[in-house]
């Protein structure tokens, strides 16, 4: 039986690796590239977040900034970089997220350092709209774990304030459940709640994932004033889980099933 969280590393390793030997499989961009994401879904219809600018740290300015926006740069396989900025004072902007404020000289050190973490990749950024947390109670990014395009057996809602990231897992039923070993990654908040209507969430969330063939797929969707909004989406969750015995195999054996359908990069 496969382990789903050895499986999801070893997914990881091997298409890095081909991306590293330049292979440009549309799925493979989606690792890397949050244009890619932009593509996709601009592609499949779906309500995402706007593209306003596309700029460098050079070409950055002030008027690229003037409405509620997140900078992050295009590419990367991680969050480093990603900086929400809200106007405040002339010349200044807040990210709430982070509980930090910035200028443009801090902004664009930030930019620059950012590209010195992120293994050479260029010096390209997306300046998207923000989404706004529907009745002010905290963004809130609900992912969904897709098998085959079809089968969701979980979704995992997270939220960021002041710089700390907690999570809380649901079944599609809508009941908390432990799903991680204690301690795992970010903490677990019971506050979180589930979705509001778990029928669109999903419905959404199997709309993208029958687009991209994959086996599986974690679709991440926000909660915000214009409704469901799909944030990006992932062939892998990173590099390792920390999924306890009884869903690491529930998962794996999903995993499994889903390879036998899939024809996409495996």
């Amino acid at each position: 039986m496969t382990s789903f969280n050895e499986a999801l590393g070893s997914m990881a390793w091997q298409w890095y690796q081909q991306l590293r030997e330049g292979n440009t499989d549309p799925v493979l961009q989606l690792l890397v590239s949050k244009s890619a994401h932009h593509k996709l879904l601009n592609g499949i219809g779906v309500p995402h977040a706007q593209l306003l600018h596309t700029v460098t740290s050079q070409t950055l300015a002030p008027e690229h900034l003037s409405v509620p926006c997140v900078l992050e740069p295009d590419r990367g396989a991680t969050g480093i970089g990603v900086t929400v900025l809200v106007p405040g004072g002339p010349g200044q902007w807040r990210d709430d997220r982070a509980g930090r404020t910035y200028d443009m000289t801090s902004i664009r050190d930030r930019m620059r350092w950012v590209l010195s973490q992120n293994d050479g990749h260029p010096d390209e950024w997306l300046v998207e709209e923000l989404m706004v947390p529907r009745e002010g109670r905290g963004l809130i990014e609900y992912g969904c774990y897709v098998f085959g395009g079809v089968e969701v057996p979980l979704v995992r809602a997270g939220r960021t304030v002041g710089g700390r990231t907690c999570k809380r897992w649901f079944t599609v039923d809508g009941e908390p459940v432990v799903v991680e070993r204690p301690g795992w990654m970010f903490p677990v908040d019971d506050g979180l709640p589930g979705p509001r209507d778990m029928a669109e969430l999903l419905g959404v969330a199997r709309m993208v994932a029958a687009a991209v063939p994959t086996p599986f797929l974690r679709v991440d969707v926000y909660d915000t004033t214009r409704g469901l909004v799909v944030s990006e989406v992932n062939p892998t969750d990173g590099y390792r889980a920390g999924f306890v015995s009884d869903w690491d195999r529930i998962l794996g054996q999903l995993l499994d099933e889903a390879k036998q359908l899939q024809v996409g990069p495996q």
